[in-house]
């Protein structure tokens, strides 16, 4: 059995969005490293520039493929799918670029764990209307890594300390909830959870 700790694949998120800098902040956080070998899924630039930004003690070590990653210690490794320009990408707003490249983010990350390079995924926020403005008929993380894996069945579930949450319904507008519980719906989410 190996002791290694897992090896987790944080996809960056709206590279236009707070996803980057969540993902900088929680990287500079000693629990995390204590925790797990992370690579960041993403562009190297706009994470170079989000480091920049924060005035970040970290150094980016931007990767071809997860097997080049070095985990040395102070470092931010960063699988570089190179899909964005930072300093033509325009943010805080919503783009089919930004979206765009969120999706190949996630994309790349499930591809990586059913190939068996990563022991799990970590996902930073998207845009679900740079998702939309990119053509994209899933936009929230949770229907896309269920297309993507081939799941049919399945369901939101959120985990904390003294609490679980697993969903009925997710990312409807509110008057669409009462159509949308039914008796059927909520024993299909029971049994998963």
């Amino acid at each position: 059995m190996s002791t290694a700790l897992p090896l987790l694949g944080i996809t960056m998120g709206d590279p236009a969005g707070v996803g980057p800098e969540i993902t900088a902040k929680a990287l500079a956080h000693p629990p995390v490293a204590s925790a797990c070998r992370a690579v960041v899924i993403g562009d190297g630039a706009t994470m170079q520039a989000t480091l920049d930004l924060l005035h970040s003690p970290l150094r980016l070590h931007a990767v071809g493929s997860v097997t080049e990653c070095a985990f040395a210690p102070g470092t931010v490794e960063c699988l570089d799918l190179r899909n964005v320009d930072p300093a033509t990408l325009p943010k805080g707003a919503v783009s089919p670029e930004a979206g765009r490249a969120a999706y190949a983010y996630i994309e790349a990350a499930v591809t990586l764990c059913q190939a068996g390079q990563l022991d799990g995924i970590v996902t930073a926020p998207i845009n679900k209307e740079a998702l939309a403005a990119a053509g994209r008929e899933h936009t929230g993380h949770t229907e896309i890594l269920a297309r993507l894996s081939g799941t049919r069945d399945f369901a939101m579930l959120l985990i904390g300390p003294d609490l679980r949450v697993i969903h009925v319904t997710t990312h409807v507008a509110l008057r669409r909830v009462p159509d949308l519980v039914t008796r059927d719906r909520v024993l299909r989410v029971v049994r998963l959870a």
